[in-house]
């Protein structure tokens, strides 16, 4: 879990700034055609499969982890959430570049009739009215995160350890699904082991089932629309 919690918040802390700023680059500053273009990249980078960017990760990432900070081994809890972040990053930027295409062009103008700059606008009409799926986009990345499996099993090191020196990035962790996925196929059946893994596939479905409701929620919630 700690593992799990760690890399989850690295990812999001990278993902969440670098998505939301591309959307507001791509929906209120590219031109039309250009948005088109980087929205069909993201959605394109968006579809690959996990096992490639286990690979990049591994390839990439880990080498550059080890040799930044002087590590013996680049696979980390940092390595996993930095992959993650780039997995994430374009579900982030699509989702909430719609949302902020959404809202309807009228809440623009009239901050603009107000002498308003482009910066002010975005923060005074345009994001008020696109928060909720914002926050919808944030939370399905959530769920994304906390079920990721192939990709952080190759990067993250998968050693049951809680560093003693606080919180310590620096070193090969563990997460739920990394867990699963490396021990079920090996564990006993009807093990205390086995139950244990069990026990943990449904606290991950858990959590990931309720991102999802709570996401559905602010997609659909009529309060959240502001403009409609």
């Amino acid at each position: 879990l700690y593992g799990s919690l760690m890399v989850t918040f690295i990812a999001l802390a990278i993902a969440l700034p670098l998505g939301l700023l591309t959307a507001v680059f791509t929906s209120e500053l590219l031109p039309g055609r250009f948005r088109i273009y980087v929205k069909s990249l993201l959605e394109l980078l968006s579809g690959i499969p996990s096992i490639i960017y286990g690979l990049i990760g591994v390839a990439f990432f880990s080498v550059w982890v080890e040799k930044l900070f002087d590590l013996q081994s680049g696979r980390t809890i940092l390595t996993g959430g930095l992959l993650l972040a780039v997995m994430v990053l374009p579900t982030i930027t699509t989702l909430a570049d719609d949302a902020l295409h959404n809202v309807p062009r009228k809440y623009r103008e009239a901050a603009r009739g107000l002498g308003l700059y482009k910066y002010e606008v975005v923060k005074s009409a345009v994001l008020p009215n696109a928060k909720g799926e914002i926050v919808g986009a944030v939370l399905l990345a959530l769920g994304r995160v906390l079920g990721e499996t192939m990709a952080v099993m190759l990067v993250i090191g998968s050693i049951d350890k809680i560093p003693t020196s606080g919180f310590n990035v620096l070193v090969p962790g563990q997460t739920i699904t990394s867990k699963l996925g490396r021990e079920m196929a090996e564990t006993a059946f009807g093990s205390l082991h086995f139950s244990a893994l069990i026990c943990m596939g449904l606290v991950l479905l858990l959590f990931v089932l309720l991102t999802t409701i709570l996401a559905l929620a602010f997609f659909y919630n009529p309060e959240q629309r502001l403009y409609e």
